[in-house]
């Protein structure tokens, strides 16, 4: 809807006029006040309590009353949660101008999302949920760092409570355009138990006693 337009003031009569054509005059004028004039001033005002004069396609098309807007409009948006377009489909969602939710990339997420597939490189950074029967090293989370396009680095660790240690332990992995293989990062208690290695590779502890 176009902004409405005020049609032009009949000319001012000056006091050297003669006096009839003043009383003449100065009655057109007080006529387009009181008729003219307050219709288009009327009409004016109609338009701000149901438009926005904010060019449409800044607001995403949508219409904002200035002066008597929706039910609870403003409210809503001040004490509810703001929804559609502008914010994130999910909290995977990594698409560019878009505001965050609350677990975006995992981040306060009480259930990160799923990172199914560990040959994906494109993954956006953030905190992911990881499984074993995924491919995976085990189940547990996962923190996905970017340096670029198929470039970055995974921490992955270990989320099961079964077996002492199980739960400590952290593997570690790059990629530049493929992914290298995991390295166990080893702690104190990996130093002193059962050594023990796979295929070349210590899986066990560092040093063993007794």
């Amino acid at each position: 809807m176009s902004i409405p337009g005020f049609s032009a003031f009949p000319e001012i009569p000056q006091r050297s006029t003669p006096e009839a054509d003043f009383d003449a005059r100065m009655s057109a004028l007080f006529q387009h006040f009181a008729i003219t004039h307050r219709a288009e001033m009327l009409a004016f005002i109609d338009f701000l309590e149901n438009n926005s004069t904010v060019i449409g396609a800044a607001l995403n098309g949508t219409t904002i009353g200035l002066n008597t807007p929706a039910a609870a409009r403003f409210t809503t948006v001040e004490a509810g949660s703001l929804s559609g377009e502008a914010v994130q489909s999910s909290p995977a969602d990594a698409s560019a101008g878009k505001l965050l939710q609350t677990g975006a990339g995992g981040l306060l997420a009480t259930n990160p999302p799923t990172l199914s597939d560990p040959a994906q490189l494109d993954v956006p950074a953030g905190i992911y949920s990881i499984a074993a029967a995924d491919g995976w090293p085990f189940d547990g989370t996962l923190l996905q760092l970017r340096r670029n396009a198929g470039r970055g680095l995974q921490i992955a660790a270990r989320g099961s409570s079964a077996a002492p240690n199980a739960s400590s332990e952290v593997h570690v992995r790059t990629s530049g355009n493929a992914f290298g293989g995991w390295a166990r990062l080893i702690h104190s208690e990996h130093l002193v138990g059962t050594v023990a290695h796979s295929a070349g590779k210590p899986v066990g502890a560092v040093i063993e006693r007794g």
